[in-house]
């Protein structure tokens, strides 16, 4: 079994949709082999790369919130993330403090966040691991030092997930929008996005070879 980055143009929308693994992996067949691929990790491909043409033009899409939501942040994370408004403005988050909340925390609203991400996402947690990783890697330019990974962190919470059903039509338009995009052997975090078996792999292990 390997992973092979060979994905020519049109390799996704040539392969023959044959089921769900464990609502997890698509299965497929193509050419004298068995393609399987990793749902999430396909959508999540295409998902960045949409987020990265649309930040380029300045528009991810944000979703301002009927009723703000309120969140805290220790004094550190606090002042990182006031100093990163802007920043994370123009990934789709909208914050503005309001004061202490005891015991050293400093309370947040969250006024909108980014419409890409799946109904049923906390866009506070999101928001929050956002917030970490600025404190881990440091200063309010760390939004924009580290582009590639935060749009990252919003495709992977914007993308399909390892469990939901996915009907044919689903699976016929996520591999057409795979096709449309480059880099696709592989999702934004480095995981394969696919597996290819050769049928005569297949007849070696039951003996047929």
């Amino acid at each position: 079994m390997a992973v092979h980055e060979d994905t020519q143009q049109g390799f996704f929308s040539s392969l023959t949709f044959l089921g769900q693994l464990d609502l997890t992996y698509l299965l497929c067949e193509r050419e004298g082999e068995l393609v399987l691929v990793d749902q999430h990790a396909a959508h999540e491909r295409v998902v960045f790369q949409k987020l990265v043409e649309k930040h380029k033009a300045r528009a991810i899409p944000r979703q301002q919130l009927l009723f703000p939501l309120t969140f805290e942040l220790d004094a550190k994370l606090a002042a990182l993330a006031e100093a990163a408004k802007e920043e994370l403005g123009v990934v789709g988050f909208e914050i503005e403090p309001f004061g202490e909340a005891g015991g050293g925390m400093v309370a947040f609203a969250l006024k909108s966040a980014p419409s890409e991400i799946r109904a049923g996402e906390d866009p506070v947690a999101l928001l929050e691991e956002l917030c970490a990783e600025l404190a881990e890697h440091g200063g309010s330019r760390a939004v924009d030092d580290r582009l590639d990974a935060v749009l990252a962190t919003l495709a992977c919470h914007s993308a399909v997930r390892a469990g939901d059903p996915l009907s044919p039509p689903e699976v016929v338009s996520l591999f057409a929008s795979l096709d449309a995009i480059d880099f696709r052997a592989h999702c934004p975090h480095g995981r394969p996005v696919l597996l290819r078996i050769r049928v005569d792999e297949i007849a070696r292990r039951f003996g047929r070879t």
